[in-house]
């Protein structure tokens, strides 16, 4: 009983979801939660064989921009922002973590965010 009120507590459980759940929130996971998620990630990667791993940064990076790309600019920016600060908590503790502000912290300084032609 304790455990399931810390887990409510203190946000999301991801130890308990499947790869796919984990990818799928991926551009959709709480900032509060940034050190949590990216752990469980951090862990699972370390298990992975060379394809698996292939595989799941693939499928990272695709569900990331699909679950962004209706995002406006100013929530992006926000969201990447307080990701940022989360992870420069603890980024010089794990080299998965330094390696995740420098994509994240990079990320929100930028101007323009890609966005497809159309036609």
């Amino acid at each position: 009983m304790v455990l399931g009120l810390s887990s409510f507590a203190f946000g999301v459980d991801y130890t308990k979801m499947s790869n796919n759940e984990l990818i799928g929130e991926n551009g959709k996971f709480n900032p509060k939660n940034t050190i949590e998620y990216f752990e469980e990630i951090s862990k699972r990667i370390a298990k992975m064989s060379k394809e698996e791993l292939r595989d799941f940064r693939i499928q990272f990076r695709e569900t990331k921009w699909k679950n962004e790309e209706n995002m406006l600019v100013k929530d992006w920016r926000n969201r990447n922002k307080e990701i940022c600060q989360e992870l420069n908590k603890v980024q010089k503790q794990d080299r998965f973590f330094n390696r995740m502000a420098k994509i994240y912290c990079k990320s929100f300084k930028k101007t323009r965010r890609f966005q497809p032609r159309e036609g």
